[in-house]
């Protein structure tokens, strides 16, 4: 397999960036349900004094003088065709329908001439019903919607505040999709409750559900995420790969119950593939396999993760604070304010040089087993959030991720070259 060189991969892209995405929390942290990896339950530190509150409502949706200046610049910033606003939270749902009517009078205000506007929304369901199926239909939004598999598995994570489970009123939410032909995707976290589960889930969510595409996301969280901002880990937390002490549920782990192991999500993966490759690759797309399959390929990541830099998706909490990346939502990855008080504009923050810098460490400062790794052009070191452990000769950066990721890469990585041939 041809390696890729780091100068020919991210060092002669162009800054400022053309065109970039903004994961908009247009009602902050507030949310309905308790899950019990939900980053935004157990990360206090970026909260708003509003937002800290246990009750799960929403006590106000960004107003209505921020929203424009958030519509309007974000607008005119793109140098696409297509202006793609997402919606998360969070529960963006919070917000109430009478918000997103706004939203969708300000992007029609504000729309280039030639300029297409799309909406995504990314929810837990409970809310949905007939009301706001007829919006999205209507408006043509899109739906990421959160369902972790059947019931048993949901709701051992998945619940609400006073402890009951979620799975009936998502499931429900799933089926008004359907009745109205709104396009969604599922999105799966792999849990110790799902990960060694797999062809039921598998079947579950390709039958049952009937996503036009399906989302997994491994759930892996340090201890301390809590205090401690990714990147900023204490050496003496750093552990080499291999160590015991990196496995969820040993004595002395640094990891929190709820997330996976390397290993597990390797044989996760190296499973859900082949019974993908066997039932369904001509049909539901899957997130990480056809961005894969387009690198194995030759072409491009499809999803940043994949990327050799970061940058280019930014996170915007309800009062215009902007972060580095929605996985970053911590005061040292803070870029600003844009409310239109502070003198700084959306585009200023995301185009600025720390954020450059940010973009571009995330392949400067790959450690050498990366950049000496055959799978180097389809990985790229995977999310910076994730590199907590050092390599096998102790260079810090590598990801907790690596040694299931190479066991995927070796397992079905052939294959992904092919299909991502036929893709092309």
């Amino acid at each position: 397999m041809t390696r890729i060189p780091l100068s020919r991969s991210y060092l002669n892209t162009p800054w400022p960036i053309a065109a970039f995405n903004v994961m908009s929390k247009p009602g902050g942290a507030g949310c309905n349900l308790a899950c019990e990896y939900c980053f935004y339950k157990h990360n206090q530190r970026s909260r708003e004094p509003e937002d800290r509150s246990q009750n799960g409502t929403c006590s106000s949706a960004m107003s209505d003088a921020p929203l424009e200046q958030f519509v309007a610049e974000y607008i005119a910033a793109q140098d696409n065709p297509t202006v793609f606003f997402a919606w998360q939270g969070g529960e963006p749902t919070l917000a109430g329908l009478d918000f997103y009517r706004r939203v969708i009078a300000l992007q029609q205000k504000h729309a280039r001439k030639g300029v297409t506007i799309s909406n995504a929304l990314q929810t837990n369901g409970v809310l949905l019903d007939e009301q706001w199926c007829q919006f999205l239909k209507e408006h043509d939004w899109a739906v990421g919607i959160s369902i972790d598999g059947p019931a048993d598995i949901h709701d051992a994570y998945r619940r609400t505040r006073s402890g009951a489970g979620s799975y009936a009123s998502v499931r429900q939410a799933i089926e008004l999709l359907h009745k109205h032909n709104i396009h969604f995707d599922t999105l799966t976290t792999i849990t110790p409750a799902n990960v060694n589960r797999v062809e039921e889930l598998y079947e579950f969510i390709m039958r049952e559900l009937r996503p036009n595409v399906a989302q997994f996301q491994p759930c892996v969280e340090r201890k301390d995420h809590t205090t401690v901002a990714p990147g900023h880990w204490p050496a003496e937390t750093l552990l080499t790969v291999g160590d015991e002490r990196l496995r969820p549920g040993h004595p002395d782990s640094i990891m929190t119950d709820w997330s996976i192991s390397a290993e597990d999500w390797g044989n996760f993966l190296c499973q859900v593939f082949d019974l993908w490759w066997q039932r369904d690759r001509q049909g539901t797309p899957i997130n990480w396999f056809h961005s894969w399959a387009s690198q194995f390929a030759g072409g491009s990541a499809l999803m940043c993760i994949c990327s050799p830099i970061c940058g280019r998706s930014v996170s915007m909490e309800k009062d215009g604070s902007v972060y580095s990346c929605d996985h970053f939502v911590y005061p040292e990855y803070k870029l600003g304010v844009a409310d239109g008080k502070t003198g700084q504009t959306l585009s200023d923050l995301v185009r600025s040089q720390r954020q450059k810098q940010f973009g571009e460490a995330k392949s400067r400062n790959l450690p050498g087993y990366c950049k000496h790794c055959p799978f180097l052009q389809v990985c790229f070191g995977e999310c910076p959030k994730r590199r907590f452990t050092k390599t096998p000769d102790g260079e810090p950066g590598l990801n907790y991720l690596c040694p299931g990721l190479r066991l995927f890469y070796h397992h079905a990585g052939s294959r992904l070259a092919e299909y991502g041939h036929q893709l092309r």
